[in-house]
């Protein structure tokens, strides 16, 4: 069992793959395993992510071809793992070498949060900073800025799994039992990250640090 699990959809991304993966094997922090959850590529992704998992036994391929959007490919990805924490990461970003080691820092002191992200380098798709993204770090600010639009950056999202085990959460769905059965609404793309996450922050569990944490592909 790894320290943090990596979960990474991808779905025809050959053309920044590479890229991605490398930047997870260039961590600081070596206790890990990436699961990439491969949503029926068919332009040679498939083909260079087990390239990378021959020479790395903390690469595992998922094939999830019938997985409903990103939201039922990512729940069938929690459902394999089993680390302390849950990190995401997509396909065309690159994660910064130390945001393993910052992230694990950051919850070896507040072990009470259930979701911590953090701030992004925003690219081209030639690899160019063109901004930056600055979440808000309070969980207070979290909370109040959960009713208006999402806070948190998904893919620099770390997820303390036990406690996200505890709550019942999932992506797409109302896990807090806000709404009656009947009224309960299903996100499976576009807005699935905000109705998870807009839950989490209003119990007052997320948190950003106040670092870049990836470089976030714009196209």
């Amino acid at each position: 069992m790894a320290a943090i699990d990596v979960l990474m959809p991808v779905r025809n991304g050959v053309q920044f793959l590479g890229q991605s993966i490398e930047s997870i094997i260039g961590q600081t922090f070596r206790d890990w395993r990436l699961l990439i959850l491969d949503h029926g590529s068919s332009d040679g992704s498939t083909e260079l992510a087990h390239r990378y998992a021959a020479k790395d036994c903390r690469i595992q391929i998922l094939s999830m071809p019938g997985a409903e959007h990103l939201a039922g490919l990512l729940n069938a990805g929690l459902a394999h793992c089993d680390a302390r924490y849950v990190m995401r990461h997509d396909a065309d970003d690159i994660a910064l070498p130390d945001r393993m080691a910052l992230t694990s820092d950051f919850y070896a002191m507040h072990g009470h949060y259930v979701v911590v992200g953090g701030e992004a380098i925003m690219m081209d798709s030639h690899g160019r900073s063109i901004d930056r993204l600055q979440p808000p770090t309070d969980p207070q600010a979290i909370t109040a800025a959960s009713f208006f639009y999402n806070p948190i950056i998904h893919p620099t999202v770390t997820l303390n799994f036990p406690l996200f085990r505890k709550l019942g959460a999932f992506y797409g769905g109302d896990f807090l039992g806000v709404l009656p059965d009947c009224e309960r609404p299903t996100v499976t793309r576009c807005a699935e990250d905000y109705i998870l996450f807009g839950q989490i922050g209003l119990s007052g569990l997320c948190a950003n640090l106040a670092v870049p944490l990836i470089r976030y592909r714009v196209h």
